[in-house]
């Protein structure tokens, strides 16, 4: 298990002082990079030979948002072992040692060239997982209903990473401007699911469809689904 201690600052924090999603996913993401390269596998063994490591699916419970000036403890470690895929488990604790936030997510490598996944023992990357007990399933149902509204959404410079794709963090942005601002002021969401299925590469544009109903947002197009439980 690793663990990093944060204490929130202005820019993580939402207009209500919670920790904005986009920014808690960018804490799972650092700190998942960071037990990677701790269990022996930094940027030499992977992106400078061409190896990217992408996220494919994420669930994040939530028993409440840290807040501004909040000190948080994120931890992290791998899951057990699955073939081509490297499942990993969060959990953040706040004051007093407060049980915040649980998360879950499968990653995987794909070659930077064809965009293609690729065998992790053939490049000699091989983690060990434990299954610790509590961790989240990766598995969620997709509640079917109509998603009437449309949005267009692009792949900006400020959006991408060192991928070359817009950073999966961005998407919770995207969605966040989709819905209604009253909603958002006195909502804070309890679950995130989200499956990526195609990447949105630099400039290119996709439509979103999206809808709600009882509490629970949905936005779906051909790069990803994301649903968002209040």
């Amino acid at each position: 298990m690793f663990s990093r201690v944060f204490r929130l600052l202005t820019e993580d924090c939402d207009v209500n002082k919670n920790l904005r999603l986009s920014r808690l996913f960018q804490f799972l993401q650092e700190i998942s990079i960071a037990d990677t390269e701790r269990l022996g596998y930094p940027r030499e063994k992977t992106l400078d030979k061409g190896l990217l490591w992408v996220v494919g699916k994420q669930r994040v419970e939530i028993k409440r948002l840290p807040v501004y000036g909040e000190e948080i403890r994120l931890e992290t470690w791998p899951g057990e072992k699955t073939p081509f895929l490297f499942p990993r488990h969060y959990a953040i604790y706040g004051n007093n040692e407060e049980p915040l936030v649980k998360a879950s997510a499968v990653w995987t490598l794909i070659s930077e060239q064809n965009r293609m996944m690729v065998n992790p023992k053939d490049h000699g990357i091989v983690i060990e997982g434990e299954a610790r007990g509590g961790e989240i399933p990766f598995q969620f149902p997709m509640k079917s209903f109509p998603l009437l509204g449309r949005a267009m959404l692009k792949a900006s410079w400020r959006d991408c990473d060192l991928n070359g794709h817009m950073n999966n963090t961005a998407y919770l942005d995207e969605a966040e401007d989709l819905i209604p601002l009253e909603y958002l002021k006195s909502h804070v969401p309890s679950a995130i699911d989200i499956a990526y299925k195609k990447e949105i590469p630099l400039g290119e544009e996709v439509e979103v469809s999206y809808g709600d109903e009882g509490g629970v947002y949905v936005f779906s197009c051909p790069s990803f689904f994301l649903r968002l439980t209040f």
